[in-house]
């Protein structure tokens, strides 16, 4: 199956910050527009009308002490991107099937490796990361999920999650009406990952998406922001913002001055556009989990 895809106007802008307790800096970022093969892995700019293949943004926060944390973080953006391009340079543009199978195939394909990195090297024995990555794509944005890195979708007065921290206080939240909000937030529990790439042999690999309108943002980030700045603090420092250089350099900003107890990763893409929908006023946008057919699933097995 095979489309003419949705072209979109993104202006993105990625930052990394230690924050003010760390000495290094185990996240890794990586924007990859999907059609030119254009990186964008330091504090730099991109500003593409979407291609056909669409653009990749992805944010790693490592574990596993100094080096292994970052080894691990770098070889999860590295390998997806490559993956993700190796993929989509072999046929003309996927569905959007093909196009999720072809980043949860390569998300997959990263924790192997990670973990036979970790088993191989007794240094990187303990080496993980977490990975929230999001395609850009025929006018939608699917967000890839593993650990508790976060995807935002910010659109009108609107600010929501697009993705589920995998840790133990979501899960027990989750389950019980017994935990608070609070409790989440503040308890041991935030801190103990269900899932992280390199962990364990296999992985699952939950996505959720939506469809574009014009003016969104999308924000990724590590937990060195989220854990320090709320959900509605974000909203209003991206909505004042200029752009999306600005957006990033004020949330790393607030992350530092409420104690930046963690490294603060951050991407910032403004999406815009004439092929685009305007929001209606006060649109509340809602993540959609993206589950194949039944039919796909069974053609996948030829």
């Amino acid at each position: 199956m095979y489309r003419n895809t949705v072209p979109v106007s993104l202006h993105a802008w990625g930052l990394s910050n230690a924050g003010q307790v760390r000495d290094n800096n185990e996240d890794s970022f990586l924007a990859l527009d999907l059609t030119t093969g254009v990186t964008l892995n330091q504090e730099s700019v991109a500003s593409p009308v979407v291609g056909n293949k669409g653009f990749l943004l992805m944010v790693a926060d490592g574990m596993g002490g100094h080096e292994a944390g970052e080894v691990a973080s770098r070889m999860a953006v590295d390998i997806v991107s490559q993956d993700v391009s190796t993929r989509l340079a072999r046929n003309r543009p996927p569905s959007r099937l093909a196009f999720v199978d072809i980043l949860t195939g390569a998300v997959v394909h990263a924790n192997a490796a990670i973990y036979q990195a970790s088993q191989s090297d007794p240094k990187h024995s303990d080496m993980g990361t977490t990975l929230t990555a999001a395609g850009v794509y025929d006018g939608a944005a699917f967000f890839a999920q593993v650990g508790d890195s976060r995807a935002y979708l910010l659109r009108t007065n609107s600010v929501v999650q697009m993705t589920q921290d995998q840790n133990l206080a979501t899960e027990l939240a989750a389950s019980s009406t017994v935990m608070s909000a609070r409790m989440q937030a503040e308890g041991s529990f935030q801190n103990v990952l269900l899932q992280a790439l390199g962990a364990e042999p296999e992985v699952t690999v939950p996505v959720s998406f939506l469809e574009l309108r014009r003016g969104d943002w999308i924000i990724v980030c590590s937990d060195g922001l989220t854990n320090m700045v709320s959900d509605e603090a974000i909203g209003k420092l991206v909505h004042n913002a200029p752009d999306p250089r600005a957006a990033c350099h004020a949330l790393v900003t607030a992350a530092n001055a409420s104690g930046g107890r963690d490294n603060i990763t951050i991407i910032a893409a403004h999406c815009d556009g004439p092929s685009l929908l305007a929001p209606h006023v006060n649109e509340n946008p809602r993540a959609q989990e993206f589950v194949s057919p039944w039919w796909y699933r069974i053609l996948r097995r030829f």
